[in-house]
């Protein structure tokens, strides 16, 4: 065996760069492989025959086949993002948590954000108010995608603000005067339009639990834009407490059968704060027949320290966040859903393993269309590429579940690791990271 020494890991030119990726690759797939364990490597001994017993040159030709075919079906017509439920277990509280792989454009669009007005002191002294990383982190997300951001309240004038971190959005706020003086002169629920705008984002926060669930105004607006599918309505945390009030013609609460989340009650306990707020999200969504989903959480900060974000695409798609983690990704998806509404096409194409897949490796590359069928058919660790078990798809990999970057012990892979023209994504889903 090799030892590895500082000496052989200090790399200077860029062909050595390269050659270093590939042995990280390489290294990272080992691994997985080893973490996989017996059991598993007997399981695809088993399955993968069937993946690769035929010749190399005819996989080759099914594959070209395969990527055209799918080539030409895209071109015609604009897939849907990726609609699953995805998140982590375990994040890191001093970042916004956005996608780094999208790029979102939404110029000439207008955004809603809406926030409680409810800032008096619980009864252990704790404030509450709205949460700055709920407001911060989707008003940039909108801001730099081009929109015209505007805010509201229930009572509209002063928002009360509570507590917050040092995230990059946040640190943003704090010297962004424009954004200040809309915090401080917010309009008054009643007085703005949803039908102007193209997203609405519900806001958190421990004061949310005062109001947003009361307020029969927002309530009969949510509904509306339901029911007339414009604009997107999306929210994070207890901002989910503003789908309470929001009935169908018939009475039917829309969050019957919807699919969503909100902070957990966990999180409510954990923060000790169960018995000082009158609202629970996980126990109001539940009690209103919604299929709530969340991911719990791992170590100290338990739920506290996770994230997750869902979409229910039944009816008018209603996109939610789990808790202040998962603020910037709710924003971000809304776009992607609002940019596949409008069908356009930016030329980011995704290379896109199938269900049938059975390679525990799963590779999304992004990136131009002919980088992408070239790379995919010569990466020696892309499995899904026999057989067909792979399609090109229009759009961004995170719109298809693949929303993080490997890491290795090396650092992180952010591009092929041969010709570097393709970034490469791992799937983010379930109540885990896939690795």
């Amino acid at each position: 065996m090799v030892a590895l020494t500082p000496n052989m890991l200090h790399v200077h030119t860029p062909f050595q760069r390269r050659w270093m990726a590939r042995v990280q690759f390489c290294l990272l797939a080992v691994m997985l492989c080893r973490k996989d364990g017996l059991a598993s490597s007997q399981t695809e001994s088993a399955e993968m025959p069937d993946q690769v017993e035929a010749p190399a040159d005819d996989l080759l030709s099914s594959f070209i086949q395969n990527a055209e075919s799918m080539l030409h079906f895209t071109g015609a017509q604009q897939r849907q993002p990726y609609a699953g439920l995805i998140g982590a277990p375990s994040v890191n509280p001093m970042s916004d948590g956005c996608w780094t792989n999208v790029s979102l454009s939404a110029k000439g669009r207008r955004a809603l954000i809406i926030m409680t007005s409810y800032g008096a002191k619980m009864k252990n002294g704790k404030t509450t108010g709205a949460a700055i990383e709920e407001f911060t982190a989707p008003y940039y997300t909108y801001l730099d995608a081009g929109m015209d951001v505007d805010v509201a309240s229930i009572l509209g004038g002063r928002i009360p603000v509570g507590e917050g971190t040092l995230t990059y959005s946040q640190i943003r706020y704090r010297i962004d005067s424009t954004l200040k003086a809309k915090v401080r002169a917010s309009m008054k629920i009643d007085d703005v339009k949803f039908a102007d705008y193209d997203v609405v984002f519900m806001v958190g926060g421990w004061g949310a639990a005062f109001d947003l669930g009361y307020s029969q105004v927002l309530g009969a607006k949510v509904a509306a834009a339901l029911e007339a599918r414009k604009p997107l309505v999306g929210s994070t945390c207890h901002g989910a407490l503003g789908f309470a009030m929001a009935n169908k013609t018939d009475g039917t609460p829309w969050l019957k059968g919807m699919t969503a989340t909100g902070v957990t009650t966990a999180q409510i306990e954990k923060l000790g704060i169960e018995k000082d707020t009158p609202m629970h999200p996980e126990v109001v969504l539940k009690a209103k027949g919604a299929n709530y989903q969340c991911i719990h959480g791992h170590g100290l900060l338990g739920d506290v320290g996770a994230t997750s974000v869902a979409v229910d695409t039944q009816g008018p798609i209603v996109i939610t966040g789990q808790n202040q983690n998962s603020a910037c990704v709710v924003a971000q998806r809304q776009l992607l859903f609002l940019k596949a509404g409008e069908g356009m096409d930016e030329a980011t194409y995704a290379w896109v393993p199938k269900s049938s897949c059975k390679s525990h490796l799963k590779v999304c590359y992004q990136g131009y269309k002919e980088d992408i069928l070239h790379g995919s058919k010569v990466d020696p660790l892309n499995f899904c590429r026999y057989g067909g078990h792979a399609s090109v798809e229009v759009g961004t990999c995170a719109s298809f579940g693949y929303g993080m970057h490997f890491e290795t012990p090396f650092g992180t892979i952010a591009k092929d690791p041969i010709f570097r023209k393709l970034t490469i994504w791992k799937e983010t889903y379930g109540d885990a990271l896939v690795v």
